[in-house]
C-alpha cells in the first residue's frame, strides 16, 4: 500500500527481547532516500509488500520496552522467529491526516475512512463519514 504524501513514521516497540534468533526487525539503512521503490503485495489480502534489494540490512535488536522508528519509504522486515519463545510487539504509523492510501490497481482514498485509522489528536480536515 502507497501513502501520499509518503511522510509517514513507524514506531515498533519491542513487547519481549527481539533478536536475530526470534525475528527482530531489519531495517536497510539510507533506504528512505530512495524514494518508494516498486513493490507488490504477496496476495491480494496481505499488507506485506515484497521489494527486491540486496543485502539483509541492519537488526534492531532490542530490550522488551524499547522502540525503534522510521519512515514508511526505509526498507524493513522481519524474519522468521526460530525459537519456541514469542516475539510479540506493537507497532503505530502515523501518517498525515490528509495522506490517501492505495494499493496496486485501486483508486486512491484517504486514510481516515479505512476502519483501522484513528485520529489521535485535533480533528479530521474532512467528514469521515
Amino acid at each position: 500500500m502507497a501513502l501520499e504524501p509518503a511522510t509517514n513514521v513507524t514506531i515498533w516497540v519491542a513487547l519481549d527481547d527481539v533478536n536475530e534468533e526470534n525475528g527482530c526487525v531489519w531495517v536497510m539503512p539510507d533506504s528512505h532516500k530512495l524514494g518508494l521503490l516498486d513493490h507488490r503485495s504477496k496476495s491480494e489480502d496481505s499488507w506485506h509488500l515484497t521489494v527486491s534489494v540486496e543485502g539483509d540490512g541492519v537488526p534492531a535488536i532490542m530490550k522488551a520496552g524499547e522502540a525503534v522508528a522510521f519512515t514508511g519509504l526505509t526498507l524493513h522486515r522481519s524474519k522468521l522467529n526460530h525459537t519456541q519463545n514469542a516475539r510479540r510487539a506493537f507497532f503505530m504509523e502515523y501518517p498525515e491526516a490528509t495522506a490517501k492510501s492505495q494499493r496496486s490497481g485501486t483508486e486512491a482514498k484517504p486514510i481516515l475512512t479505512e476502519s483501522n485509522t484513528w485520529v489521535v489528536s485535533g480533528q479530521a480536515p474532512w467528514p469521515t463519514a
